[in-house]
């Protein structure tokens, strides 16, 4: 009886540990086990640049791989990766999938696009962060996987549009008339304008002088400048005029056809109405000319009709006395 005791004594020690060390076996494999997953953006695409064009949709795709490595003799079947994400500027993303399976030791790709706001600064630069949890089956709890960025930036890109208060005048000829023209940057960064008059040298043999302020003006983005534009008719005579005078002002990017190659200019004409009479350097002269002829013609006038009142005074006489 006691021997029986004893035997059964022994044969639980020896189960319970057994069981103790089955259990510590377990949890030490499932330490060593647990697979290494690793998130990245494809090679070279860690950089997007969005395109925030007024028309175009301003979105930017980071494509990246999720990768489990799992240790060899682990019992891990399917690895189960979540990922999130967010940028510095609270800009919309989505990830695509969501929820990335791998096989054990496999890879799967994912993509990321950040829809980033029309029109944006060129100067605005912003991060995406994508972090993630990971799920292994069989296994223990989810765990972090670290994260990792990418840098969002935008193009810039040029759009402008003129102004001016009264593009037409009218002027006596001879005359001076001046006119500010705006010049509207509505591009999303700093711009650089050139000014030029088309047919200045037409113009010029016309008598035409024409002068611009300045002939390069930087604006700042969604702003504008203005630039005077003085412009002298013709010096010369003119009995009387009544004449209307286009002169076309060609603005263009500077900056996009240095760094882009091409630029397309905008013109905005303005038009200078001559009305009057003008004897440019004579005036005075011309005035006092003007009334000494008109003296010498009454006088001439008036001595001739005398001379002729009296030879028909004369001739009467001469025939009463007959």
């Amino acid at each position: 009886m006691r021997k029986s005791l004893h035997i059964m004594v022994l044969t639980l020690m020896m189960l319970t540990c057994f069981f103790t060390m089955v259990d510590y076996s377990s949890e030490n494999a499932e330490a060593i086990g647990q697979p290494v997953v690793t998130i990245r953006f494809h090679e070279g695409e860690e950089e997007q640049i969005a395109d925030v064009r007024p028309g175009e949709h301003g979105t930017v795709t980071f494509p990246g791989t999720v990768e489990a490595r799992i240790p060899a003799g682990s019992n891990i079947q399917d690895v189960v990766v979540s990922l999130v994400g967010s940028t510095g500027m609270n800009w919309p993303i989505a990830i695509n999938p969501p929820k990335v399976q791998l096989d054990p030791g496999g890879q799967a790709a994912f993509s990321v696009t950040v829809s980033v706001p029309p029109e944006t600064s060129y100067y605005i630069q912003d991060s995406l962060t994508i972090s993630g949890t990971a799920q292994s089956f069989p296994g223990a709890g989810a765990y972090r996987v670290d994260p990792i960025t990418g840098t969002i930036r935008i193009a810039q890109f040029y759009k402008f549009s003129l102004e001016c208060d009264k593009p037409y005048r009218q002027v006596s000829p001879t005359d001076q008339v001046a006119f500010n023209l705006r010049v509207w940057n509505y591009g999303n960064g700093r711009d650089t304008f050139t000014l030029f008059i088309p047919k200045l040298t037409t113009l010029a043999k016309d008598g035409w002088n024409i002068q611009l302020g300045t002939y390069t003006v930087e604006v700042e983005e969604k702003n504008q400048k203005t630039v005077q534009i003085t412009i002298n008719t013709p010096v010369k005579f003119n009995a009387w005029i009544n004449d209307v005078t286009n002169i076309e002002i060609e603005v263009k990017s500077e900056q996009q056809e240095v760094l882009e190659g091409t630029a397309f200019p905008k013109t905005f004409p303005l038009a200078v109405r001559q009305r009057g009479a003008s004897a440019p350097g004579f005036e005075p002269i011309f005035v006092i000319m003007s009334f000494a002829f008109i003296t010498i013609f009454l006088g001439r006038g008036y001595r001739n009709h005398i001379s002729t009142n009296k030879r028909k005074a004369r001739r009467k006489l001469r025939v009463s006395k007959k």
